[in-house]
């Protein structure tokens, strides 16, 4: 099993927000399911529109999630559909009761299952997502930014992914990746550190800006 180093990079107006949610790994619970026993879950949600939910509420969402997917049996990514499909209807509950005061609001998420020697990502809305490992970069995304996110329809759009992770690396997500996020530049003389590759992310970043490190 890995170990996880979770990084949350929130600025507003180019500085640092103190109130952090929606970013969340988790280890296996208690008795988990078998096929679940050795996996790792990183959990990491976006929401936008008119109206907003707090972080308590966020983090009730993602803690019980969490429960479900060591909890479900199969195949990993059945197990990772299933939980999209369930905040997907959350959000749409929650949508007709804003719709009542005139707000609305979409979700994008990653659900990420480190399974072995693998990441098996599930990913939903208009979100990206990277791995930096010694073998390169890749770039999980929706290049037709057609995905009008979680919320708005009773089906879901979701899309899957498998990276290598091999002696170990790192997994990035945002909703705005900047230009600068190219292989050449991020393993520029070699592979980073995490504070250089901290720097390299947020060279030219939004001054709104959220990322997601691990």
């Amino acid at each position: 099993m890995y170990d996880l180093t979770l990084i949350p990079i929130h600025t507003r107006q180019g500085q640092p927000r103190q109130q952090i949610a929606g970013f969340k790994a988790s280890a296996p619970s208690r008795r988990p399911v078998r096929s679940r026993s050795d996996d790792l879950l990183i959990l990491s949600l976006i929401t936008q529109g008119e109206s907003t939910i707090s972080p308590d509420v966020q983090t009730a969402w993602l803690d019980r999630l969490s429960q479900v997917f060591f909890k479900t049996s199969g195949s990993v990514t059945s197990a990772l559909r299933s939980l999209i499909e369930t905040l997907n209807l959350t959000l749409m509950e929650k949508n007709l009761k804003l719709a009542k005061e005139g707000g609305w609001m979409t979700g994008a998420i990653n659900l990420v299952a480190v399974h072995r020697r693998s990441l098996y990502i599930a990913q939903s809305g208009l979100t990206h997502a990277f791995a930096l490992t010694h073998e390169g970069l890749s770039h999980f995304h929706d290049p037709g930014r057609a995905d009008r996110g979680l919320g708005v329809s009773r089906t879901s759009t979701i899309r899957y992914f498998q990276a290598d992770l091999g002696t170990g690396g790192y997994l990035f997500i945002t909703d705005s990746p900047p230009d600068t996020w190219r292989e050449e530049l991020l393993l520029a003389d070699g592979f980073p550190s995490q504070e250089t590759l901290r720097r390299r992310l947020l060279n030219q970043a939004p001054v709104d800006f959220r990322l997601d490190l691990v």
